[in-house]
C-alpha cells in the first residue's frame, strides 16, 4: 500500500499507530537484550580518524621538520580515509600530522613502538597511535624510495621499499678546499671549526691526522648543506682501509663514514672520481691520539630522565671528583630506565657541550662496559639509554673515556608520605580521555580534604595523575607498568615524583572507578562492569 498525501487522515492515524506499536517492540526487545549478557555486544575500537588531509615530516621526509609546509599523503578513490604517499625518504625521523600547522603543541600520528624502524623489511598493517607527548618518531633506517600506506579508518600504516636511493651523476666537484667534521675528528661537530685538508692537486685533497672511534664526513665548505659521505651508512674506516671507496655528494641522506678503532690516518679524497681511500698509519703509541685538550673543571652532574632530576637543569645529580685524578669523575647509584648525558655545571643547558656517547642510544644496563669513548659537545644531541639499576659510572675527562659496572636492581629513594593539600587533581595518558595532551588532562571529583575519584571509561594504555597541569612531579605507581585490569590493582602504593617515569598500565578496557587519598598516597582501581553496557 502506497500512501500519499490525499490519503483520508483516518488512514493515516491508523498507519502512525501501527509505527508507534512496532517502534515500542523494538526497544523492548532491546531493552531485554540488553539485559542479556551473552546477548550484548560491545564495540571498543578506535573511531575512524575524519580527515580529508595527511602529511609527514621529519628529518628523513622530502619537506624536512617544516610543519608550515609538510609532505603531503593522497587519499586513495577507493576509500578516502587510506592515504598513500610515494618518493625518496633519506634516513632519519619521521610523524605525521593532519593538517599544516604554525603550533607544534598539535596531535601527531605516531608510533605505537618508539623509535620503529622504517627499513628494507617492509611492515603490513601495523598499528599507529596519536597524541601529543612523548614526542616519538619512526626511524628510517634505509634510505631510498617507499610507498608508504596508511589507513586513517583502522589506525593502521604499510610500508613497502621499492629501491635504493638515486645516485647524483658523478661529474667532478670544484673546490677550493675540503674539510673534515665529526665527532671522529678533533673538530667534533662545530662546522666552524672543521678541519681543513691539504689540496694536492686540482680534485685530489689529503687530511692526515688523528681520528677517534666515532662519525665523520667531509664538506667543501664550513657550513650545513650539500656534503661529501658514504655510499652506505657508517661505512666502516679502520686498519684495513675504507670498507667502500665510492662516495656521493648530496645534502641527504644524513649518512657518515665510522671509524672503528682509533689511531692516525691519511684519508685521501678525489672529487674528480668521487673516490676515498684511508690509511692506517699507527696505533698512536708514538703518537698519542688526543684529539681535543681535557676537559677542565671541578664539577660533573648527570642529566635525563633516568636521574633523579629529570631534565631540571638546576636538580641535576653530581659526580664525585677522584682525589687521586681531577679529571676523574665516579657516580654509585640507581638510575631509571631513561636518557642520559652530562654537563660540567647546573643550571641551563641549551645550547652548551655535554658529554655525549659517541652513537646515539648507546645503553648502559647489566653488560659492563669498559673504556668506551665519548664525545664533549653541544650537538648532535646524543644520549646514553639507561635500564633501570644500581650502576657505578666513571668518566675520564683526559682520555675521554667511561665505564659502567652493573651493581644490581634499582634501590629507590622514596620521598615521605605527607599529605598532599590541593584542590583539583587530574589524570592523563593515553589510557584516559586526553591522551598525554597535559593542558587537557582529565579532572577528578573532589570528595573529602584529601580524597578525589574519577568514574569513567579508560582505555588500554599507560595514565598517571597530577595536582597540576604540567609536566614536573606527578602521581606515580612504585612499579614501572603497574597492571590495572579486572580486578583492580595488585598495589594500592603511589609516590608523588617528576622521576622515574613510572605510569599505571590499563591492560582491560571499560569503565572504572579510581579513588586517591592523597593522605596516605594510595589508590584504588574498580571495574564497574554494569556500566560497560
Amino acid at each position: 500500500m502506497i500512501i500519499t498525501c490525499n490519503q483520508s487522515p483516518r488512514i493515516m492515524i491508523k498507519l502512525r499507530n501501527i509505527l508507534l506499536l512496532l517502534a515500542i517492540i523494538g526497544m523492548s526487545a532491546w531493552f531485554s537484550s540488553c539485559d542479556s549478557e551473552k546477548e550484548l555486544v560491545i564495540y571498543e575500537e578506535d573511531l575512524p580518524i575524519m580527515s580529508e588531509t595527511l602529511y609527514m615530516l621529519g628529518s628523513a621526509a622530502p619537506c624536512g621538520w617544516s610543519i608550515t609546509d609538510p609532505t603531503p599523503f593522497t587519499p586513495t578513490k577507493e576509500d578516502p580515509l587510506i592515504f598513500t604517499w610515494e618518493g625518496t625518504l633519506g634516513m632519519g625521523e619521521l610523524k605525521l600530522l593532519l593538517t599544516p600547522s604554525e603550533d607544534w603543541n598539535i596531535t601527531f600520528i605516531r608510533p605505537t613502538v618508539v623509535g620503529q624502524k622504517i627499513s628494507k623489511t617492509n611492515l603490513v598493517d601495523e598499528p599507529f597511535t596519536m597524541y601529543i607527548t612523548p614526542d616519538d618518531k619512526w626511524n628510517v633506517t634505509d634510505a631510498g624510495e617507499y610507498r608508504l600506506t596508511f589507513d586513517l579508518r583502522h589506525w593502521t600504516f604499510s610500508t613497502e621499499y621499492l629501491k635504493g636511493p638515486e645516485r647524483p651523476d658523478v661529474v667532478p666537484v670544484h673546490a677550493e678546499s675540503v674539510y673534515v667534521i665529526g665527532n671522529a675528528t678533533a673538530a667534533q661537530w662545530n662546522i666552524d671549526e672543521a678541519i681543513e685538508t691539504i689540496k694536492q692537486s686540482e680534485y685530489v685533497f689529503v687530511y692526515e691526522g688523528n681520528l677517534t672511534e666515532g662519525l665523520f664526513r667531509a664538506c667543501t665548505e664550513r657550513s650545513w648543506g650539500t656534503h661529501i659521505r658514504p655510499v652506505d651508512n657508517q661505512a666502516e674506516i679502520n686498519e684495513n682501509g675504507v670498507a667502500d671507496e665510492d662516495f656521493i655528494y648530496v645534502a641527504t641522506p644524513d649518512i657518515n663514514w665510522l671509524v672503528t678503532k682509533a689511531g692516525k690516518y691519511r684519508i685521501t679524497f678525489d672529487l674528480e672520481h668521487w673516490k676515498i681511500s684511508a690509511k692506517y698509519l699507527t696505533d698512536g703509541e708514538d703518537d698519542p691520539v688526543n684529539p681535543v685538550d681535557p676537559i677542565e673543571t671541578s664539577t660533573l652532574f648527570l642529566l635525563g630522565t633516568s636521574t633523579k632530576g629529570g631534565w631540571d637543569g638546576n636538580a641535576m645529580t653530581p659526580l664525585q671528583q677522584d682525589s687521586s685524578d681531577p679529571y676523574v669523575f665516579t657516580y654509585e647509584g640507581t638510575l631509571s630506565e631513561g636518557e642520559l648525558k652530562l654537563y660540567t655545571e647546573l643550571g641551563g643547558y641549551d645550547g652548551k657541550s655535554a658529554i655525549r656517547p659517541t652513537v646515539a642510544g648507546t645503553p648502559i644496563g647489566r653488560d659492563d662496559i669498559k673504556d668506551a669513548s665519548f664525545i664533549y659537545t653541544a650537538w648532535p644531541d646524543n644520549k646514553w639509554n639507561v635500564s633501570a639499576g644500581k650502576y657505578r659510572l666513571k668518566f675520564n675527562l683526559r682520555t675521554y673515556k667511561m665505564s659502567s659496572v652493573y651493581l644490581g636492581e634499582a634501590e629507590y629513594d622514596w620521598p615521605e608520605v605527607t599529605p598532599i593539600k590541593t584542590d583539583v587533581l587530574y589524570i592523563l595518558g593515553d589510557a584516559t580521555p586526553g591522551n598525554w595532551d597535559i593542558s587537557i588532562a582529565t579532572p577528578c571529583v573532589k570528595q573529602g580534604e584529601y580524597i578525589f575519584t574519577y568514574e569513567g571509561k579508560l582505555n588500554v594504555g599507560s595514565m598517571r595523575a597530577s595536582t597540576v597541569r604540567d609536566w614536573g612531579a606527578h602521581i606515580r605507581p612504585k612499579v614501572a607498568n603497574l597492571e590495572v585490569g579486572k580486578n583492580g590493582c595488585s598495589s594500592e602504593e603511589f609516590v608523588n615524583i617528576a622521576t622515574p617515569d613510572f605510569n599505571w598500565n590499563i591492560v582491560d578496557a571499560g569503565n572504572y572507578r579510581i579513588t586517591f587519598n592523597l593522605e596516605n598516597w594510595t589508590v584504588k582501581f574498580e571495574r564497574l562492569f554494569k556500566n560497560d553496557c
